[in-house]
């Protein structure tokens, strides 16, 4: 049997789990135009992140680069967001992103 399948699925479930739980707290916390905000930057920055870094297995380059124009870009609007909640958030961008190329694919 293939354990490292069965890890993954389970990491992918629980993670589905986690974000359908926390992103409506963040949503609350933040109001709801904060939140599309901090949503579409984070997009943004998933996808620019994607783009220029290309190299393979460079995931942790990728979000530490996501991580700081965050940073950056939150604390230039003044908005509180921690490390876990911007971290659920890139992964759910990063879900999504994902999603959609499948979808592609399959076309």
């Amino acid at each position: 049997m293939n354990y490292t399948a069965i890890f993954y699925a389970f990491i992918g479930l629980l993670l589905t789990v986690i974000t359908g739980a926390i992103l409506p707290y963040i949503k609350a916390k933040l109001g709801e135009v904060n939140f599309a905000r901090v949503v579409k930057w984070v997009t943004a920055a998933v996808h620019a992140a994607e783009v220029l870094i290309k190299e393979s297995g460079a995931g942790a380059r990728k979000k530490e680069a996501v991580l700081q124009d965050m940073a950056a870009i939150l604390r230039k609007h003044n908005i509180e967001v921690t490390p876990e909640e911007l971290n659920i958030v890139i992964e759910d961008a990063v879900k999504e992103m994902n999603k959609a190329a499948k979808l592609e694919d399959k076309e």
